[in-house]
């Protein structure tokens, strides 16, 4: 469980004008492990550079890089959730992607939720 802070509430503020309730632990709980992360110091921006998927940098260090093609998938991990992630972003900026874009499954069964599951936010429209 990650406590909601400040910048959650404000996170989600801009997001949604559904009322919530946040969820805490009362003092008199116990837990098997406890972890702290210093969470604002992650870099978790990456992006992958020619020619090879171990060529990686932070997304800070590539802002001089011409985006000419953008490939979103690879990996047995994947999953349909983070296609629809992807789409819901581009959905969201309201604006046409201008450069290729390649969806690229690893498995048959994403493939086929592609085709066939509701992109939200869509109307109703799949990925074909």
């Amino acid at each position: 469980m990650v406590l909601a802070d400040s910048t959650t509430f404000k996170y989600l503020e801009d997001k949604t004008s559904v009322a919530y309730e946040p969820f805490y632990s009362d003092d008199q709980a116990s837990f098997l492990t406890e972890y702290r992360f210093d969470v604002p110091s992650w870099s978790h921006w990456w992006r992958r550079r020619p020619h090879s998927s171990d060529n990686l940098a932070l997304a800070r260090e590539c802002k001089d890089v011409k985006i000419d093609r953008v490939y979103i998938g690879s990996g047995t991990g994947e999953k349909t959730e983070d296609f629809l992630a992807a789409a819901i972003v581009f959905l969201a900026s309201g604006k046409k992607v201008r450069v290729p874009t390649f969806l690229v499954p690893a498995t048959q069964k994403v493939w086929l939720d592609l085709y066939t599951l509701p992109v939200p936010g869509s109307g109703g429209k799949t990925f074909s």
